[in-house]
């Protein structure tokens, strides 16, 4: 790889490892586990997709990721089943970090409550504290979601993919990704709508 080359895809890394870092934590993995998972992500992609064409990057690089997250919490899972009596430090669910995850969820709570935050709500700690037990319960919810749900869920309103593009990252048609989309939606104003009876 030249200079330049290898200069685009540091810039590639840097402008997706925030996105990928929430793609994880969203679907529930500890800090750690996620850090791990983009690093084997990144590695793997730089050794067989790093010659593909710029515009094909994204799609490539969140595809080599959910499979590492899937394999990931699949061998969790084994393990949880395995040695249910000892606790595997994947419970990250301090107040802090959910209070973290519910600030960055503004926008999707925002878009199912067809909604709009003012600028001073979105800006104001104190008003994310106020409502983190909500946001909690959004996240939980989130990961209750089927696992192709969660996926075009998170990569529309986080990532901010094009249908396409969660098309691609998922092996499935546009169509599936609007039902996958419709579904989990319907279903988070659902679960939202009960909690606020």
């Amino acid at each position: 790889m030249t200079k330049s080359e290898i200069h685009k895809l540091e810039s590639f890394f840097l402008a997706n490892q925030q996105k990928a870092f929430l793609f994880c934590q969203y679907r529930g993995l500890s800090e750690q586990d996620s850090l791990d998972i983009i690093q084997d992500t990144m590695l793997q992609f730089y050794k067989h997709y790093s010659h593909k064409a710029e515009s094909d990057w994204a799609p490539l690089f969140f595809t080599v990721l959910r499979h590492k997250l899937i394999d990931k919490q699949r061998w969790l899972s084994l393990q949880n089943k395995l040695f249910f009596w000892q606790k595997t430090g994947n419970d990250d669910t301090s107040d802090s970090h959910n209070i973290e995850l519910a600030e960055s969820l503004f926008a999707a709570h925002a878009e199912l409550n067809k909604s709009e935050w003012t600028d001073n709500e979105c800006k104001n700690t104190e008003y994310a504290v106020a409502h983190a037990q909500g946001y909690k319960k959004l996240i939980n919810t989130i990961q209750m979601l089927p696992e192709k749900q969660q996926s075009v869920f998170l990569l529309k309103t986080i990532n901010e993919f094009s249908e396409q593009h969660i098309a691609e990252v998922l092996g499935v048609s546009v169509g599936t990704v609007k039902q996958h989309y419709a579904r989990a939606k319907k279903q988070l104003q659902h679960y939202l709508g009960e909690q606020d009876d």
